[in-house]
Protein backbone atom coordinates (compact mmCIF):
# COMPACT_ATOMS: atom_id res chain seq x y z
CA UNK A 1 0.00 0.00 0.00
CA UNK A 2 1.08 3.55 -0.69
CA UNK A 3 1.80 5.68 2.34
CA UNK A 4 0.81 9.28 1.73
CA UNK A 5 1.45 12.18 4.03
CA UNK A 6 -1.99 13.13 5.41
CA UNK A 7 -0.88 16.76 5.48
CA UNK A 8 -0.13 16.64 1.76
CA UNK A 9 -3.59 15.24 0.98
CA UNK A 10 -5.16 17.86 3.25
CA UNK A 11 -3.27 20.74 1.59
CA UNK A 12 -4.38 19.62 -1.86
CA UNK A 13 -7.96 19.05 -0.70
CA UNK A 14 -8.15 22.60 0.67
CA UNK A 15 -7.39 24.16 -2.71
CA UNK A 16 -10.36 25.60 -4.57
CA UNK A 17 -11.94 23.71 -7.45
CA UNK A 18 -12.38 25.42 -10.77
CA UNK A 19 -15.96 24.78 -11.84
CA UNK A 20 -15.88 24.27 -15.59
CA UNK A 21 -18.84 24.77 -17.84
CA UNK A 22 -19.41 22.94 -21.11
CA UNK A 23 -19.09 26.28 -22.92
CA UNK A 24 -15.69 26.94 -21.34
CA UNK A 25 -14.48 23.43 -22.13
CA UNK A 26 -15.54 23.70 -25.75
CA UNK A 27 -13.99 27.15 -26.09
CA UNK A 28 -10.68 25.97 -24.63
CA UNK A 29 -10.39 23.27 -27.28
CA UNK A 30 -11.01 25.57 -30.23
CA UNK A 31 -7.93 26.38 -32.30
CA UNK A 32 -5.74 24.57 -29.79
CA UNK A 33 -2.14 25.63 -30.14
CA UNK A 34 0.71 23.80 -28.43
CA UNK A 35 0.77 26.50 -25.75
CA UNK A 36 -2.95 26.19 -25.19
CA UNK A 37 -2.68 22.41 -24.87
CA UNK A 38 0.04 22.80 -22.24
CA UNK A 39 -2.13 25.23 -20.24
CA UNK A 40 -5.07 22.80 -20.46
CA UNK A 41 -2.83 19.92 -19.29
CA UNK A 42 -1.62 22.02 -16.33
CA UNK A 43 -5.22 22.78 -15.43
CA UNK A 44 -6.27 19.12 -15.64
CA UNK A 45 -3.20 18.08 -13.64
CA UNK A 46 -4.11 20.44 -10.80
CA UNK A 47 -7.85 19.77 -10.86
CA UNK A 48 -7.52 15.98 -10.84
CA UNK A 49 -5.07 16.13 -7.95
CA UNK A 50 -7.35 18.40 -5.90
CA UNK A 51 -10.43 16.31 -6.61
CA UNK A 52 -8.69 13.04 -5.77
CA UNK A 53 -7.43 14.54 -2.51
CA UNK A 54 -11.00 15.52 -1.63
CA UNK A 55 -12.29 12.02 -2.43
CA UNK A 56 -9.56 10.49 -0.27
CA UNK A 57 -10.59 12.68 2.66
CA UNK A 58 -14.26 11.87 2.02
CA UNK A 59 -13.52 8.14 2.11
CA UNK A 60 -11.50 8.51 5.32
CA UNK A 61 -14.47 10.10 7.09
CA UNK A 62 -16.88 7.26 6.31
CA UNK A 63 -18.05 5.08 9.21
CA UNK A 64 -15.75 2.18 10.08
CA UNK A 65 -18.28 -0.42 8.98
CA UNK A 66 -18.20 1.14 5.48
CA UNK A 67 -14.43 1.61 5.36
CA UNK A 68 -13.74 -2.06 6.09
CA UNK A 69 -15.76 -3.08 3.03
CA UNK A 70 -13.22 -4.62 0.61
CA UNK A 71 -14.73 -2.75 -2.34
CA UNK A 72 -14.38 0.60 -0.56
CA UNK A 73 -10.81 -0.33 0.30
CA UNK A 74 -10.12 -1.10 -3.37
CA UNK A 75 -11.54 2.29 -4.40
CA UNK A 76 -9.48 4.04 -1.72
CA UNK A 77 -6.30 2.25 -2.86
CA UNK A 78 -6.99 3.18 -6.48
CA UNK A 79 -7.62 6.85 -5.62
CA UNK A 80 -4.55 6.87 -3.38
CA UNK A 81 -2.38 5.49 -6.19
CA UNK A 82 -3.78 7.98 -8.71
CA UNK A 83 -3.26 10.88 -6.29
CA UNK A 84 0.34 9.81 -5.57
CA UNK A 85 1.01 9.48 -9.29
CA UNK A 86 -0.37 12.93 -10.08
CA UNK A 87 1.14 14.75 -7.12
CA UNK A 88 4.58 13.38 -8.00
CA UNK A 89 4.26 13.96 -11.74
CA UNK A 90 6.31 16.91 -13.01
CA UNK A 91 4.39 19.99 -14.08
CA UNK A 92 3.61 19.87 -17.79
CA UNK A 93 5.62 22.65 -19.46
CA UNK A 94 5.86 21.63 -23.13
CA UNK A 95 3.92 19.77 -25.79
CA UNK A 96 5.89 16.52 -25.51
CA UNK A 97 5.13 16.41 -21.78
CA UNK A 98 1.51 17.16 -22.67
CA UNK A 99 1.33 13.99 -24.78
CA UNK A 100 2.96 11.97 -22.00
CA UNK A 101 0.48 13.39 -19.51
CA UNK A 102 -2.44 12.51 -21.80
CA UNK A 103 -1.20 8.90 -21.86
CA UNK A 104 -0.91 8.91 -18.07
CA UNK A 105 -4.48 10.18 -17.70
CA UNK A 106 -5.69 7.50 -20.13
CA UNK A 107 -3.99 4.88 -17.96
CA UNK A 108 -5.53 6.27 -14.76
CA UNK A 109 -8.97 6.31 -16.37
CA UNK A 110 -8.57 2.73 -17.59
CA UNK A 111 -7.52 1.63 -14.10
CA UNK A 112 -10.52 3.41 -12.57
CA UNK A 113 -13.17 2.03 -14.91
CA UNK A 114 -14.30 -0.49 -12.29
CA UNK A 115 -14.91 2.06 -9.50
CA UNK A 116 -18.65 2.40 -10.05
CA UNK A 117 -19.28 -1.38 -10.13
CA UNK A 118 -17.15 -1.77 -6.99
CA UNK A 119 -19.16 0.90 -5.20
CA UNK A 120 -22.42 -0.69 -6.30
CA UNK A 121 -21.56 -3.93 -4.51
Amino acid sequence: AIQLDDGLVQRWAEQPIDRLTITRMLASGENATAEKLVVIAQHVQKELTVRLARRLLDLQTLPYVVVINPNIQRVFALYEKAFATLVNYPKVVNISQDWEFVELVKTLVAEGVEVVPWLAK
